[in-house]
């Protein structure tokens, strides 16, 4: 399972280590970044996910689908996919 696909299925909050695509998943109120080495940080997103209430913890997932839904129908990504994958077939 990727990560938009974790998004889009709303089944958890995620905690991603590599910031680069999602780095605003905290701001959005759907899940957590946080470095691969920082423990402390990756405990303390757990501890947070455990402590929400099921209302909380609904909010959470509904956020993450409209955050997956509003990436994969972003037409900038969807143009930037287009080019790599013609680049990479020698289509370009």
């Amino acid at each position: 399972m990727n990560r938009i696909s974790i998004l889009q299925e709303g089944v958890l909050p995620p905690s991603i280590s590599v910031p680069r695509l999602w780095k605003d998943l905290n701001d959005k109120g759907c899940g957590w970044v946080v470095p691969l080495e920082d423990a402390n940080g990756f405990r303390r997103a757990l501890t947070d996910l455990s402590a929400l209430a099921p209302e909380g913890r609904e909010r959470m997932r509904a956020a993450a689908r409209a955050y997956a839904q509003a990436y994969v129908e972003n037409p900038e990504i969807k143009t930037l996919n287009l080019k790599m994958f013609r680049e990479v077939l020698g289509l370009s």
